[in-house]
């Protein structure tokens, strides 16, 4: 059943438009989140899920599903479709993206005809960048077509989408991989189930891409060429290709893939192209609103650039984020990465007064105290200088607008003052507006169709002016002391202005006003706590404002929407640099992830500050009742129930409420909820026990005490029995322990309700710590040789549960692991041995990453939650840390337990974390 407009999803986070489209199996809608911004939901198909020959694989289609969300996000590119959220609905797994207003490539080669070969470089450029972080992150794409690549609209840029086919590779590998592809674009080794993957792929289709942009033609499929039929060579079809584009598509396309550029890297040098390497990736125009996670906000210090011979005066953010142009007091213009903080070239020309980028960053304008240039970035030229020295004038203040075009000037001379718009392109004034007496500063709406200044001479009254016109729109009586900032919100409704009460030379301090634009009324006002307030920013999310003051501190608030007219600012975070000088100027960069500062002191240059996403929980209840320790707990899959397990027997407990609902039992090593939530099943090393969670009623026993008389049941184990673990349905148990017979280790799986044995796997070595899979295929163990005393060297190995065959081994010597976790999909492993966890990619045993013991803190416990996305683990000080599978940094850290913690687990929707402790107490955190 399709969803009709209207249609609220994800707790009331999206509503539907309308309906795209569909696919095979997929159908994607229109949807718009709360903030008003186009979004696009993509879903499984209910009628694809519901039919008979699809039933039997629901759960790996809507798993299949998930993978694709995932392995989407970790991409982050500008030329990749950027995912906002992952979720759940009516049992269809969501994901939602960026809405790209545009046209694909396939479209407009069907409706213009080839591309020029220039243009069409670009957009395989730009995709090409793309391609290499997908790469990078262990990925192929393998649908790359026309299709997959949208055009933003109005602009020559190629945005990657669909990665729906996308797969991890080991280069020079044999690996399964379906035979979905798209013919004319996938290489021959695509058709094959097994064969050696690599970059090569994709480098084939990249080059069939292109092959159909410069000459609008479906390249002929790779088993009709492996018939002999000849593939044309695109010159045959577009004679103005250059020799260079013809064969670098040809080679691209070559049938063999060792007689292939190896990477996309190496194709693209082909025509002359180097690839950028981002190490932040950024989105111009994307930032995610409403995460799976919710956020709340600190930013780090990620660059200092301090080789400035002067004091920064301006800063300016190129389009892309990627360079930052600064201009001195007393020298010129320097660009800078914002990847490491280096610089990049230099230009001699004054910006003390205002920087700026053109919108598609080719331009560089600064404005000075005497006046201002534009030089073209690429050549190093300049373009024109107007000097306002000539007409007898003194610049008080400059603004750009935010697209580069207009430059507003404020400057004076004997007879009176006035501000004057100029066009950026060609330097010429596009208006006057005479004006009595000083005004400075200046800034521009967002939309650049009003320009606000602040009346010097008065307390606070500034002047918004119709930038079409050059007419008074209104005028704000703020009974503000000295106004040094200006700034307005995202969506032009919002102007932000400091008010640095006390007087100038008293002691001042600095507070916040925010003013409906449209009404002129005032909304709120904060005091900030501060020294005198220098300059403000909006966030391009509009959600959050940047101050900055005399002191050189820096404060982030947020804005908090009661209704639409009720708009608050909450104090986030304090950023504290290492100088007391005022901030001149501080931004955002496109993307909202990085902050840049600079301060007055000639000791002190620029301050890239970037943005870390913390997990936030929320303490809701603690559960008592518990004389000593719990052994372990776990929740019931809808969440409603806790059952733990202690010297005091088994007990249950309400989430919501906290209320103990019933005890029955005795203590138990390991215990876990059926998949249906209606038994509960629990063992120790004699026995396993299935109860009815509804009553507490006894329903089955199972013996599984390892001796001769029992041989129908486990045979084999001795009378040591290092570990025991579940299923997480509940279905299969695994024991393992050591044979009495013989000096070997065996680990036995066996099947919960009636103990029939499943398969033996025999070991050498001492098994410390066992996990299964989610789809029971897998068997996880750490084992380590004990015939050496005082032994640590670890392996973690893995093992086929069908067979009993070992799959791979994971040497994580010099250091043994205690305590393994399988992530929801089975393919990351985290371990930990006291010292520090690491996770590792399977089935392939690569190490992802190391937390060490500085960070860590002697960690025992390990959970993964349902989605995969964070890792919680327990630590020696009593607390649960938080961190973000996907890059190692630490999102949050749980405090309240008193003794060492004994579980932690998640809840199946991934919105409860719950812990034990040695002390008997439980508590339930929630997601906030």
């Amino acid at each position: 059943m399709a969803w009709n407009p209207g249609q609220k999803l994800f707790g009331d986070r999206y509503f539907i438009e309308s309906k795209l489209g569909e696919g095979g199996i997929g159908i994607t809608y229109l949807a718009q989140n709360r903030s008003g911004e186009l979004r696009v939901i993509k879903t499984l198909r209910e009628q694809i899920l519901n039919h008979p020959d699809w039933i039997p694989h629901q759960d790996k289609l809507r798993q299949d599903f998930r993978d694709e969300a995932l392995r989407l996000a970790l991409c982050r590119h500008p030329h990749i479709v950027q995912v906002e959220n992952v979720f759940d609905e009516e049992n269809l797994p969501c994901m939602a993206m960026e809405y790209i207003a545009g046209e694909d490539l396939k479209k407009r080669i069907t409706n213009k005809g080839a591309l020029p070969e220039a243009e069409a470089l670009e957009y395989i450029r730009q995709i090409g960048e793309a391609l290499t972080v997908v790469h990078a992150k262990g990925l192929l794409h393998r649908d790359l077509k026309p299709n997959n690549i949208m055009m933003r609209a109005g602009k020559q840029e190629a945005v990657l989408i669909d990665f729906g086919l996308a797969r991890q590779f080991i280069s020079g590998v044999a690996l399964q991989h379906t035979e979905s592809l798209t013919p004319g674009y996938a290489p021959p080794e695509q058709y094959l189930a097994d064969a050696e993957r690599g970059e090569y792929i994709d480098v084939y289709a990249l080059a069939a891409t292109l092959y159909a942009l410069v000459t609008g033609q479906l390249p002929m499929p790779a088993p009709a060429r492996l018939q002999n039929f000849t593939l044309k060579a695109p010159k045959d079809f577009n004679s103005s290709i250059s020799d260079r584009v013809n064969e670098a598509i040809m080679w691209g396309m070559a049938l063999n893939y060792k007689f292939r550029p190896q990477s996309v890297q190496e194709w693209l040098k082909l025509f002359g192209v180097e690839v950028v390497k981002r190490i932040q990736p950024t989105q111009p125009n994307f930032k995610p609103q409403t995460p799976v996670i919710t956020f709340s906000q600190t930013w780090k210090c990620v660059q200092i650039i301090t080789n400035y011979a002067s004091s920064v005066a301006s800063v300016a953010f190129s389009p892309d984020g990627k360079i930052l142009a600064s201009g001195g007091v007393y020298k010129g213009v320097k660009l800078w990465s914002v990847a490491n903080g280096q610089e990049i070239d230099s230009f001699e020309f004054f910006a003390n007064q205002s920087l700026s980028f053109s919108a598609n960053g080719k331009i560089l304008a600064g404005a000075s105290f005497h006046g201002f240039s534009a030089w073209d970035i690429i050549s190093r030229k300049e373009i024109y200088t107007i000097e306002f020295g000539t007409f007898g004038d003194e610049l008080n203040s400059a603004a750009f607008s935010f697209d580069g075009q207009i430059l507003a000037t404020a400057s004076s001379r004997d007879c009176g003052s006035k501000i004057q718009l100029w066009d950026v392109a060609t330097g010429k004034e596009i208006r006057t507006i005479t004006i009595g007496d000083d005004y400075y500063p200046l800034t521009f709406s967002p939309d650049g169709r009003i320009l606000a200044s602040v009346f010097w001479g008065k307390d606070g009254v500034i002047q918004l002016w119709d930038v079409a016109t050059g007419r008074e729109i209104c005028t704000i009586s703020s009974r503000s002391k000295d106004v040094q900032a200006l700034a307005f919100s995202q969506d032009s409704k919002i102007l932000a202005i400091s008010d640095n009460y006390g007087g100038f030379f008293y002691s001042p301090k600095g507070s916040i006003k925010l003013w409906d634009v449209a009404t002129g009324k005032k909304i709120c006002s904060i005091k900030a706590d501060s020294k005198p307030i220098t300059s403000l920013t909006f966030s391009p999310d509009g959600e959050k404002l940047a101050s900055g003051d005399e002191n050189g501190d820096i404060k982030l608030w947020r804005l908090n929407h009661n209704r639409w007219q009720q708009v608050k600012l909450q104090n986030i975070c304090t950023l504290t640099s290492e100088s007391d000088s005022w901030v001149e100027s501080i931004k955002f960069s496109p993307d909202g992830e990085t902050l840049v500062s600079n301060v007055s002191s000639d000791n002190h240059g620029i301050t890239l500050w970037s943005l870390d996403g913390l997990c936030q929980y929320s303490e809701i209840c603690k559960l008592s009742g518990h004389v000593q320790g719990i052994n372990c707990l776990t929740i019931s899959p809808d969440g409603q129930i806790i059952a733990t397990s202690s010297d005091s027997g088994l007990k249950l407990w309400d989430v919501r409420s906290g209320a103990f609902i019933r005890r029955f039992g005795h203590e138990y090593k390991t215990i876990v909820f059926s998949f249906d939530g209606k038994i509960l099943i629990s063992a120790t090393r004699e026995e396993t026990i299935h109860w009815e969670v509804a009553t507490g009623r006894k329903i089955r026993t199972v013996d599984t005490r390892p001796h001769d008389l029992l041989l129908n049941k486990l045979p084999g184990l001795g009378a040591f029995i290092n570990a025991i673990t579940f299923s997480q349905d509940g279905e299969i148990l695994a024991v393992a322990g050591k044979n009495s017979d013989i000096d070997e280790y065996n680990i036995r799986l066996a099947n919960a309700a009636t103990g029939q044995n499943i398969c033996t796997i025999i070991d050498s070595e001492y098994t410390n710590c066992i996990a299964l899979s989610l789809d029971k295929k897998i068997l996880v163990s750490i084992s380590y040789d004990v015939s050496f005393v005082g032994s640590s060297f670890g392996k973690i190995k893995l093992w086929e549960v069908k067979t009993g065959k070992p799959v791979r081994t994971i040497n994580t010597y010099p250091e043994a692991h205690s305590t393994i976790t399988l992530s929801p999909n089975g393919k990351i492993l985290a371990s930990s041995n006291h010292k520090c966890i690491k996770l590792w990619e399977l089935p392939y045993g690569n190490q992802l990453y190391t937390i060490n013991s500085s960070i860590v803190s002697y960690s025992d416990l390990l959970s993964f939650s349902p989605d995969g996305q964070i890792l919680a683990s327990s630590c020696s000080d009593n607390t649960i840390k938080l961190w973000d599978v996907a890059s190692g940094n630490e999102i949050a850290t749980l405090t309240g337990h008193s003794s060492q913690i004994s579980s932690i687990i998640f809840s199946r929707d991934g919105q409860i974390l719950v812990s034990s402790d040695n002390d008997g107490s439980i508590k339930i955190w929630r997601r906030s």
